[in-house]
């Protein structure tokens, strides 16, 4: 596992090589926060926002284009 976020840009039009699938794909970002590993991750295109949880308790809000971070929620056991 791995406590960084990765955002990666995918060539969607040259995915199918006959029977392999190639994507050309460039990483944009990666972004950290996590101090444990990271468990989920949901993206909302159209919203702009990734959000993150870990399994060090905290879920957190980027945006999505700049891989800014917006806020952190801590789950307090």
């Amino acid at each position: 596992m791995d406590t960084t976020l990765k955002i990666w840009s995918i060539d969607l039009e040259k995915i199918h090589s006959g029977s392999r699938i190639i994507a050309p794909m460039t990483c944009l970002a990666t972004i950290n926060g996590h101090d444990d590993d990271v468990m989920f991750v949901a993206v909302d295109e159209g919203e702009d926002l990734i959000l993150s949880g870990s399994r060090d308790g905290t879920v957190i809000l980027y945006q999505l284009r700049s891989a800014q971070y917006l806020r952190s929620i801590q789950h307090q056991c």
